[in-house]
């Protein structure tokens, strides 16, 4: 969530904390926090920050693309050895780059 105060998200999170009670469910306080958009912070592999003029931009995280590559190296290998058919390595780096291509940064 993303609100102006520090008050409003407090009070959004003890009304989703009753909801969850409501309905059986443990929200982890651990794993809850309340953080100023100043700084970057990763959610789901995603990086978000605070751009100048005030809009919440989102990159992937690097490491994702790194372990992408990584696997795009090992069915390489597999592909030469004839283990892995062509198409399927296509279809695999078509479906990740659909998900992910509009948030990586541009270098």
């Amino acid at each position: 969530m993303i609100a102006r105060t520090k008050e409003e998200l407090i009070k959004a999170r003890e009304s989703i904390e009753e909801t969850a009670r409501k309905l059986k469910l443990f929200i982890n306080p651990k794993k809850t926090k309340i953080l100023r958009l100043d700084r970057t912070f990763k959610f789901l592999q995603f990086k978000y920050y605070l751009a100048s003029n005030g809009h919440v931009v989102v990159r992937i995280n690097p490491k994702t693309v790194t372990r992408m590559k990584r696997k795009l190296k090992k069915l390489s290998v597999l592909f030469k050895n004839d283990k892995v058919p062509m198409d399927k390595i296509e279809s695999l780096f078509r479906s990740w780059i659909r998900n992910y291509g509009r948030y990586m940064s541009q270098l």
